[in-house]
Formats: C-alpha cells, structure tokens, sequence
C-alpha cells in the first residue's frame, strides 16, 4: 500500500507520525488527504429511504407522498436490494464510494 502512495501523501503522513499530529490538515488540491480520512459506511437499505421519504414529506401534497411511498416500497422488494449489494461491493473497493469520477451506473461499465 506505501508504494501506491503519493510523494506528499507520504510525506505528510510521515510528519504528522512524527509531530503526533490526530490528523492533516490538507494543503493544494480537494483530494490530496483522500487516503487518510477513514472510510463512511453504506447506509442500510432501509435507513436511507425512511430519509428519503422523511425529507419528501413536507414538499409534498398527501396523495403525492402516498404515491412516492408506493414507489419506495415497490423499489425496496425489488431493484433496491440488488442496486445496495452493488453499492456495499463498490464501497469495499473504492477509498470513497460516494464520491466518484465515473458514474458507476453509466452503461459499459
């Protein structure tokens, strides 16, 4: 894993074992302490659509909330599943799941 690391990543690590430092403060571009910062866990399956339904609720009317609470369940027994495994698989290869430069989704990939 060291030899994947780049220069100043390395570099940075090594000063902040040194000075007993808990974490980087990151310099130059967005992604530089990318490696360093722990990995965020996937949601479960069911956590992230009760969000999703609880942030809908107050833009919506009671028969448009009923109607996408319809679309959530019909997607939680059916495509969500295995779209979550896909996402639970992406995470455990990917530094960051959430931030991606391809869209994982995008066909022919």
């Amino acid at each position: 894993m060291i030899r994947s690391l780049k220069k100043p990543l390395l570099r940075a690590l090594s000063k902040m074992v040194v000075e007993g430092q808990q974490r980087i403060i990151p310099k130059g571009r967005t992604f530089s302490v990318q490696y360093s910062l722990p990995k965020l866990p996937v949601p479960a399956l069911d956590q992230t659509l009760k969000k999703y339904l609880d942030s809908c609720r107050p833009l919506l009317t009671d028969d448009e909330y009923n109607t996408t609470l319809q679309v959530v369940n019909r997607f939680r027994l059916k495509e969500g599943p295995d779209l979550h495994k896909l996402l639970e698989e992406r995470a455990q290869k990917e530094v960051n799941w959430i931030c991606c430069k391809v869209h994982f989704w995008s066909p022919g990939l």
